[in-house]
């Protein structure tokens, strides 16, 4: 694959164009910072992967593992394929958005602004869908950690909740064969995903500026007025006159600055969420002692280090100050809240001094 080069002069000056809305310099800056951060990770990732979906027994054999009990190895065997499946999610999250970057940005600096506009809606959903569903495993994971986990069974309850969520992410589709989806799992709105991401991101206004982008996608006044140059004055009677251009690339409208602000909202809080993600996946791992299975070598596995090095799970606490164990009090190896900690181009504003958000 070709290496990545980011945003060019032309999409810059495309991007803060606008006549009542455009992106600030710094805010050029973030997205351009962003762009290459995120499209980078793809590559430091496998290329290739597999993982597991097991429907476990009651009664499982597992194989002896010096200094770990039946039930230890019990558990982790257990827990092994929904740890793998979201090792999956992480890598295909990361390879898709991979693509819809490199796509944005040739767009932008090819000019064609509507299909920037396309790849941007595209980024926000992937944001929006990783974000809330990876938040809902996240809560789930830290709600069953507060409680001891004796054995497999009594994990069942915990493992129905995650898997409801993952296939809702893995097989989830709006293909339907007589009012039935192709998979037999129905994905949920993309709408509801935007509302929900928009909530718990705090970015009020993200849905507006989503609208924007679907009006410009579809075959509606959006993407009309991309190649309008002139609209009609109140000075015009009753004839009304428009001035298109092929080259306008939306110069009379806000679509730019929408374009340019709901990537770097989509990047930001992806990035965001995928850390927070990342860390709940290494701490299932080192919890339920997935590491300990023979064969357990896909992406995502990791082991203990020393006491005095720090935690592989990324919560920057020495490893004997992190303990992964089920039953542990509240608050101990568990990754922030998404509400604690904003995105960064929180509440940017615009050079007009109008608030970004919407």
């Amino acid at each position: 694959m070709s290496e990545f080069q980011g945003l060019t002069k032309e999409a810059w000056n495309l991007l803060s164009q606008g006549r009542d809305h455009r992106l600030s310099d710094d805010q050029l800056l973030q997205l351009t910072l962003h762009l290459k951060m995120v499209a980078s990770w793809a590559d430091r990732v496998p290329q290739r992967a597999r993982f597991l979906f097991v429907e476990w027994q009651p009664v499982l054999v597992v194989p002896r593992v010096e200094g770990l009990g039946p039930e230890e190895l019990g558990i982790a065997a257990f827990l092994q394929p929904l740890h793998s499946q979201l090792g999956a999610i992480a890598l295909q999250v990361l390879w898709k958005t991979n693509q819809l970057v490199r796509t944005f940005c040739n767009a932008l600096d090819a000019g064609d602004i509507i299909v920037a506009a396309t790849m941007a809606r595209s980024l926000m959903e992937t944001a929006a869908a990783f974000g809330c569903e990876s938040d809902q495993i996240a809560q789930l994971w830290r709600m069953r950690c507060r409680h001891p986990a004796p054995d497999a069974e009594s994990l069942a309850d915990f493992m129905n909740s995650a898997h409801a969520v993952v296939g809702q992410i893995l097989f989830g589709t709006k293909l339907k064969r007589e009012k039935t989806p192709e998979t037999g799992i129905e994905r949920t709105n993309v709408l509801t995903l935007i509302d929900r991401a928009e909530k718990l991101s705090e970015n009020p206004g993200i849905r507006r500026l989503y609208d924007v982008l679907c009006d410009t996608v579809h075959p509606s006044i959006g993407s009309n007025r991309c190649f309008w140059t002139k609209e009609p004055g109140p000075e015009v009677g009753p004839v009304f006159e428009f001035v298109a251009e092929r080259a306008a690339r939306g110069e009379l409208s806000e679509l730019p600055f929408t374009i340019g602000f709901t990537a770097l909202w989509a990047l930001t809080w992806l990035g965001w969420m995928w850390n927070l993600f990342d860390r709940t996946r290494k701490d299932l791992c080192l919890t339920a002692k997935v590491y300990a299975l023979p064969g357990a070598e896909y992406y995502g596995v990791v082991h203990p280090g020393k006491p005095e090095d720090y935690c592989p799970c990324g919560s920057t606490n020495r490893g004997r100050e992190c303990p992964h164990y089920f039953g542990r009090p509240e608050g101990i190896a568990e990754p922030p809240a998404p509400h604690r900690a904003k995105p960064n181009n929180q509440g940017m504003q615009t050079d007009t001094g109008k608030d970004a958000r919407g």
